[in-house]
Parts: C-alpha cells; structure tokens; sequence
C-alpha cells in the first residue's frame, strides 16, 4: 500500500481553501512535513500488518504529532 500524500495540495487546487499559500509558493517544508506523516502512516500499517502494537503507535504519534504541526503552520483559521 502507498500513500500519496505530497499530491494532496497540487498547484491551483488554492481556489477556496483554508491553507496559507506558503504551501504552494514555499513548498519544501510542507513537503518533508508531508514525507513524515507518509512515514508515519507506513510505520503505523507496518505494526498493525506484524501485530507490534508499540511500531503501531509509534506510527500513529508520528503522524499525530505532524498533523498538529501541519495545521499549526499551514491552516488559515480564517
């Protein structure tokens, strides 16, 4: 299973949108944020798919915790 979150946010798909346009016009950062919770989501299926309960929830506090990060820097609350 792959994950394609970097395609989430394509050029032109600002019209309507609650992101801050640094994510089109300084994409890097929102970029590698995206690649972490891409990680995350794999290391979360990982422990699920082997029964590790402890990769699983590594797995999901990653992704937790770019998610908040995310949203912090990039989602306008206006």
């Amino acid at each position: 299973m792959q994950i394609e979150l970097q395609s989430a946010f394509p050029k032109g798909s600002d019209a309507g949108s609650r992101a801050k346009s640094s994510i089109w016009s300084k994409p890097a950062k929102f970029n590698a944020l995206m690649s972490q919770m891409e990680q995350g989501y794999a290391d979360m299926l990982e422990g699920v798919e082997r029964e590790d309960t402890a990769l699983a929830k590594l797995g999901l506090k990653q992704v937790n915790g770019t998610c908040k990060g995310c949203h912090r820097q990039y989602r306008s609350a206006w």
